[in-house]
């Protein structure tokens, strides 16, 4: 398939299926208020303090306090983000399959499959994290040989190692085209960034079309991921491959 093609195909899912943008639209419009919170303005952080405070006290009260108020958001963005980007990829799974794609739809096969999504991203994470902290290089090449293990874990119902594993295949045995994929990924994601820095100078309305904006990236993505790794993935899988690969988590 040819990046043409590819993206082609890609537009035509998510012209047919508008439907699939709302989970990640979502999930980005909520990260970006629960950002928001988690990093006021100094003049609202500091306003409940008033004179007669220590300076040491204020300043102790006040990291503790954001400290503790961002875990929480983090945790609860994090949560959601996986949950969209699990129903996305459902819901782009079901579209494939000639079903039209519902909300309801896409949330329960994200429910069933959450435990499995939790740790292979808590996985990756780790993984992507340590090669980032390392230098750039390691991390991308992790980033690359990872990208399709939430697609496994969606599409193929592995559970969260046999889908690190399975992507870990795919990219090394397909490297061609999952090297496409990958730099289609990152070059979209410029593009992204690029009209979202314009879109943030309007007034008011910037921010949040910002966000919409990112949601739509990861919504697209998760259109080429999934196309990507079904067609790299071949026919469906045979005894001797079900065999091979462990299945999901009860």
């Amino acid at each position: 398939m040819t990046t043409r093609a590819m993206l082609r195909d890609a537009t035509t899912v998510a012209r047919e299926n508008v439907m699939i943008f709302v989970p990640t639209i979502a999930a980005s419009i909520v990260f970006g208020v629960l950002s928001l919170l988690a990093h006021p303005a100094p003049s609202a952080a500091t306003a409940p303090y008033g004179p007669g405070m220590g300076a040491g006290m204020t300043d102790g009260a006040l990291i503790a306090r954001s400290f503790g108020l961002a875990s929480v958001l983090l945790v609860v963005g994090a949560i959601v983000s996986l949950l969209a980007h699990a129903m996305t990829l459902a819901m782009v799974k079901q579209s494939l399959d000639g079903s039209t794609p519902t909300l309801g739809s896409g949330f329960q096969e994200a429910k069933e499959r959450i435990v499995a999504l939790a740790i292979a991203a808590v996985v990756t994470g780790i993984l992507i994290g340590v090669g980032m902290m390392l230098l750039l290089l390691p991390g991308l090449i992790l980033a690359f040989l990872l990208m399709f293990t939430f697609a496994a874990v969606i599409a193929s119902r592995l559970n969260a190692f046999a889908a690190l594993k399975k992507s870990f295949r795919l990219t090394t045995g397909e490297f061609g085209e999952s090297a496409v994929t990958f730099l289609i990924i990152i070059a979209l994601g410029v593009v992204f960034a690029a009209v979202s820095l314009v879109v943030n100078l309007v007034p008011f309305l910037g921010a949040a079309l910002s966000m919409v904006l990112g949601g739509v990236y990861t919504g697209y993505i998760s259109i080429v991921l999934l196309m990507t790794y079904r067609k790299l993935e071949g026919p469906s899988v045979g005894p001797a491959q079900a065999h091979e690969e462990p299945q999901p988590e009860s």
